[in-house]
């Protein structure tokens, strides 16, 4: 049976992590879960019991720099599969079997769960046009939410994933398959509201575009002359 590797990165989810953790083994038989928790100030720590391994950070880092952490931990394990999913209960983990099924049936080496607009709230949406737009003109790809945190990828694609990154790490992979010659593919999702707290990007998203933006040209520049 082929393995996954799901990657979760916690920021104080005392509310939703351990169901989170709960839905990804009812639908993924041969799993093994990676908590990054971001240095959580709630009881998400004493939720963590049903993952596989957890790693504790002592001072708060970017979403990009824990799922960097997370996937060097993931390729260790040297899995069929490597899966990013919030823990927040926006994404609901009974979309995974079958965008693993989807990605073998179109021989694809990524697969992102794509949004429609009318999911995403009106000041996030206007920057997800925007930069979907942007990844469109720098890699070709036709994709439809480049900002989508569900995804699943092929180990092959994931082990020349070394990202540098600073704030978002979604834009950095679709930029790097397509310099390594990768076929994405996009599989649409309903998303669950959000229920709690306020996502990292909701408290500030002027500052989460000026630093997507500045991560973009920064790792375009530097892949583009890399893997030509």
């Amino acid at each position: 049976m082929k393995l996954a590797v799901v990657i979760l990165p916690c920021l104080n989810e005392e509310n939703t992590v351990k169901n989170t953790i709960k839905q990804i083994k009812k639908h993924l038989k041969n799993v093994i879960i990676i908590v990054v928790d971001d240095a959580s100030t709630d009881n998400s720590i004493k939720k963590l019991q049903g993952a596989n391994k957890v790693i504790l950070l002592k001072q708060r880092i970017s979403l990009a720099n824990l799922i960097k952490i997370g996937l060097e931990h993931a390729k260790h394990y040297y899995p069929d599969y490597i899966i990013h999913i919030d823990s927040d209960g926006q994404h609901n983990p009974k979309y995974l079997p079958k965008m693993i099924e989807t990605l073998n049936q179109k021989n694809a080496d990524m697969i992102i769960g794509t949004r429609s607009l009318n999911q995403i709230p009106l000041l996030k949406r206007f920057g997800n046009i925007f930069f979907t737009g942007l990844i469109h003109l720098i890699t070709g790809y036709e994709l439809n939410d480049t900002q989508s945190g569900l995804r699943v990828m092929k180990y092959n694609f994931a082990e020349k994933l070394n990202l540098s990154s600073n704030f978002t790490y979604t834009h950095e992979e679709i930029i790097v398959a397509k310099k390594l010659n990768k076929k994405i593919i996009e599989m649409p999702i309903i998303v669950n509201k959000r229920q709690y707290q306020k996502s990292r990007i909701a408290r500030n998203p002027i500052k989460y575009g000026l630093l997507a933006l500045i991560d973009i040209v920064r790792v375009t520049l530097k892949k583009l002359s890399k893997f030509q």
